[in-house]
């Protein structure tokens, strides 16, 4: 390896400075894909390695853009642009199919939150009060790590279960069945919809709903 370094860095030094910057582009990205530092390969072409650095960000221009450079219509200056820009295109388009999927798992972990909610038969004047009980104990629990998120909830739960009983309250009492159905929905969702992003997004939608209903 550190012998077909060499011989390729020996290479381009040799032809250095009959290359076009195209060439130059690719080549330089060639030999630090394979390993070498900037800093090294800078020491090794006599060159600064803020040259380096600016043709690997020309490396990154669009097919055409090398094509039109290596005829010598756009500049390396210009290349260099065009890739960085390319770059941050390419995070954009990355971190907007990130979003797109999110919202899609959220729109379905919207649906499952209304049907327990149904199959639960919990009454509609009291579902958004639930459901924001249920967002707050999710949100409080959202760094917990492993199955630490569920474990606070349950403690939660048993906690209510304790508090109610010493009052004498039951889930037959609307008012007071309320704090245990939101500690209810509360761990269910953490095991249907496990992903944190995806749990706390979901309840988001349910309340907008809930509020406009």
């Amino acid at each position: 390896m550190v012998t077909e370094d060499s011989s390729a860095v020996a290479d381009l030094r040799s032809r250095w400075h009959s290359l076009c910057d195209v060439d130059r582009v690719l080549a330089v990205q060639d030999i630090h894909q394979a390993g070498m530092s900037l800093r090294k390969l800078a020491e090794e072409l006599n060159c600064s390695g803020s040259l380096l650095s600016r043709l690997l960000q020309a490396a990154k221009a669009s097919p055409e853009d090398l094509a039109r450079g290596r005829r010598g219509e756009l500049s390396t200056r210009e290349l260099a642009r065009r890739g960085a820009t390319s770059g941050n295109r390419a995070i954009t388009r990355h971190n907007e199919a990130i979003a797109f999927e999110l919202e899609r798992a959220a729109a379905q972990g919207r649906q499952m939150i209304l049907s327990w909610l149904d199959e639960e038969e919990i009454a509609v004047s009291d579902r958004e009060q639930i459901v924001e009980l249920a967002h707050i104990h999710l949100a409080k629990t959202f760094h917990a790590a492993g199955n630490e998120q569920e474990q606070i909830l349950q403690n939660l739960f048993f906690d209510e279960a304790d508090r109610q009983a010493r009052l004498g309250q039951t889930l037959n009492d609307r008012y007071h069945s309320i704090p245990w159905s939101a500690l209810r929905l509360a761990l269910w969702s953490v095991r249907q919809i496990p992903d944190r992003q995806v749990q706390i997004r979901a309840f988001e939608l349910v309340q907008i709903e809930l509020t406009i209903l």
